[in-house]
């Protein structure tokens, strides 16, 4: 009898790994203006032992130097800065991502309703207040690596005996 199995985090599944919490890696880029904002997320996010920080870049105009080979699967941009900002972010990350699956999640300082509905049509996955707590900046980020992993196809079948 095979199944599809619903209760167990698809991402570990999507890697090949047998259901263990904790042991798969999700791999995160962030794109924040603020060195010590970026620095504060970074050390945030080390309380999970799953997520892995590839790149923490200034904006989206070093692109060049953080995705080829970092391969995130999960990006947090702030989409407020002073060079470049807003939905347009959005818009030429996923360019710049090509055929590359990522979930983006727009991670910001104030909410803006209308500049939330444009990123999310721009495709963000999430928009998200940064005075998020850490537990549940974590579980939004494994939630969208999951989704990234239903849309990269990848899926298995687990067997039962």
């Amino acid at each position: 009898m095979s199944l599809i199995v619903r209760d167990v985090c698809y991402y570990e599944l999507c890697q090949g790994y047998d259901y263990n919490p904790g042991m798969t890696i999700i791999n995160l880029a962030i794109i924040d203006e603020y060195p010590a904002v970026r620095r504060a997320l970074v050390e945030r996010l080390k309380s999970s032992k799953r997520l892995n920080v590839v790149a923490a870049v200034s904006n989206v105009l070093e692109e060049d130097t953080f995705l080829p080979g970092k391969n995130p699967d999960v990006i947090l941009l702030e989409l407020k800065g002073r060079r470049e900002a807003g939905p347009a972010l959005v818009s030429r990350l996923r360019r710049a991502l090509g055929n590359q699956k990522a979930g983006i999640i727009v991670l910001t300082s104030y909410a803006d309703d209308l500049e939330q509905e444009e990123a999310l049509k721009a495709g963000a996955d999430r928009y998200l207040l940064k005075n998020i707590d850490t537990e549940n900046l974590i579980s939004e980020i494994e939630s969208v690596a999951n989704e990234v992993c239903l849309l990269r196809g990848t899926l298995k079948k687990v067997t039962l005996n």
